[in-house]
């Protein structure tokens, strides 16, 4: 009968930061407190075996460090401690010294949804660790040479993996935790750590990371960000329906011929080199769409935060498409799979007197842009949880708190050093990036109404978008986003690829954008495309049609004109 402590307990152990103590070791201790807790407990080396889950050496090497750190008990002079005919029995005993050490640890809200991945982990009862059943030795060659036919769920692999789902949201997004962080967590040095992330990447757990940077203006010293595979992961068992959505368009145009972080530094870049406004010209440009009676032959430059507000003010009146263009209808899918009228983007123009532009190097680097498209693909999806009722192309609806959230992101300097940066520039630039988040919320809602059936309900849905891993890809032709659904009654398929663009196969001579559902070889095709392996994010195996034998039925309805 097991008399384990809760496992908060456990989860403090997760959160210590004691650098002498190796993965190893913390599997040990979330191990005997989980089955049983303070009491002391005498086992030979097979039901250590059998009821921690690591080898005899790797136990007693464990044991040998908690014992140094004073966190088990020393039994050598024990009266209890009895040498009998062959190997003794060892006995267990924790000592005060650790519950004082735990007491001081504040566990954090954790994300409910991963508790049976921790259970598959680290929690298991005697006797059904799968995870064990499943591991495959490494073997030899003929060559002398080790080779694996696959890592095994070793002491450390279970401990990395458990802190990033401790700190995981709902979609398997780990924030605001660096890679130094991470390695005081699992007691693993740099290069250890380094190897694992690698092995959990290779088994499908780990699908992408994103580095953290430093910057002088923006974003400061931003950590990176992990994304961890929840919707095909083997540690689940039966969940919240959750899906990978795959879409890729063969129509390149002005918006989407590059990636959404290099798209919008070069929106900015734009705004000083090719279309310059001065605040004069954005205020006639507002009168004019307003007709606003209100005096605009002043020098504006001295009555920026106005300046501002008027544009906000204007923005939520008549939507960031404001021009009234008699002659063609705004379809937010032309932005991503389809024709696009570059004047379009006309609402950046109205920025310019920030400079905007001075927030930015003339040379930045790659990890910069990549840091800002992940962020921007962040608050957009926070945009679609949050409002995605309230997202339309008639008005521009402002939620206070993700603009809130984009403030903290990007300005997070709590030093004087940086409080020199003007405000309104501040300002402008938060702004700037809610609008820019905002009609990529707005286009990424109309895909979804496209590419997925009607009977998926996006009420309640939690949303992730994931990086391309493709190096050399600077295109924003493809994207991949991995979605949580909560309350879903219906049942969903989890792995959906979606072509847009081309001619629709049902009428030749039709020009209009489609979509298509594909399947099999294609389906493959399309998330290699993303550089994503289907077998590594689909360990428990892939239905790719289960109601459609022929691709004729697979084809999508044209988009609504």
């Amino acid at each position: 009968m097991m008399v384990g402590l809760s496992k908060d307990f456990c989860h403090k152990v997760l959160l210590m930061k004691n650098n002498q103590l190796t993965p190893e070791a913390k599997y040990l201790l979330i191990r005997v407190l989980f089955l049983y807790g303070n009491t002391t407990l005498m086992l030979s080396t097979k039901e250590v075996v059998k009821q921690f889950g690591i080898s005899d050496a790797v136990f007693r090497k464990a044991r040998s460090l908690l014992l140094d750190l004073g966190y088990l008990k020393d039994t050598k002079n024990d009266p209890e401690f009895v040498r009998t005919v062959g190997r003794p029995r060892i006995k267990i005993q924790l000592t005060q010294l650790l519950f004082d050490d735990l007491d001081g640890i504040n566990v954090k809200s954790r994300c409910i949804y991963h508790d049976l991945r921790l259970e598959s982990l680290l929690f298991w009862g005697v006797g059904n660790d799968f995870l064990r059943s499943i591991n495959k030795k490494k073997i030899k060659s003929e060559s002398q040479e080790v080779q694996s036919s696959g890592h095994t769920f070793t002491a450390a692999t279970r401990i990395l993996l458990a802190v990033l789902y401790l700190h995981a949201d709902v979609c398997g997004s780990v924030r605001n935790l660096g890679l130094v962080e991470v390695s005081k967590l699992t007691g693993m040095s740099s290069d250890r750590l380094d190897s694992q992330l690698g092995i959990i990447e290779e088994m499908g757990y780990l699908l992408s990371r994103v580095s953290g940077i430093t910057h002088k203006h923006i974003f400061g010293h931003a950590k990176g960000i992990f994304f961890l595979n929840v919707c095909g992961d083997n540690l689940a068992g039966i969940e919240a329906p959750s899906l990978w959505l795959a879409l890729n368009t063969t129509a390149i145009n002005h918006y989407n011929q590059y990636y959404l972080g290099f798209r919008v530094y070069k929106f900015i870049k734009d705004l000083k080199d090719k279309f310059y406004y001065s605040a004069n010209d954005v205020s006639s440009l507002i009168k004019y769409v307003t007709t606003d009676d209100s005096q605009c032959d002043i020098d504006w430059g001295d009555r920026l935060p106005e300046l501002l507000q008027n544009i906000r003010k204007m923005l939520e009146e008549k939507g960031l498409y404001f021009r009234d263009y008699k002659n063609y209808v705004i379809d937010p899918t032309n932005f991503y799979a389809g024709k696009f009228n570059v004047q379009l983007i006309e609402w950046v123009q109205l920025f310019a007197p920030y400079k905007l532009h001075e927030f930015f190097p003339d040379e930045v680097t790659t990890s910069l842009l990549k840091y800002l498209h992940s962020q921007i693909d962040y608050f957009a999806s926070l945009l679609l949880e949050k409002s995605g009722r309230q997202i339309t192309l008639e008005t521009l609806y402002v939620d206070d708190s993700v603009l809130c959230e984009i403030e903290l992101n990007v300005f997070p300097f709590k030093d004087k050093g940086h409080s020199s940066i003007d405000s309104n520039k501040k300002m402008a630039l938060i702004f700037f990036i809610y609008c820019i988040s905002y009609q990529h919320a707005l286009i990424v809602k109309a895909l979804l109404s496209c590419a997925l059936p009607s009977k998926i309900s996006f009420d309640k849905a939690k949303l992730a978008f994931l990086p391309i891993k493709l190096k050399n890809h600077f295109s924003g032709t493809s994207f991949l986003i991995s979605i949580h659904l909560i309350g879903q009654k219906e049942s969903v398929e989890k792995i959906w690829a979606v072509q847009f663009g081309g001619k629709d196969p049902k009428d030749a001579s039709s020009l209009k954008p489609y979509c298509v559902r594909l399947f099999e070889e294609d389906c493959i095709a399309a998330f290699d495309n993303h550089g994503y392996d289907l077998n590594l994010l689909n360990q428990i195996g892939a239905d790719f049609s289960s109601d459609a034998d022929s691709k004729d039925s697979v084809i999508s309805a044209n988009f609504p004109s």
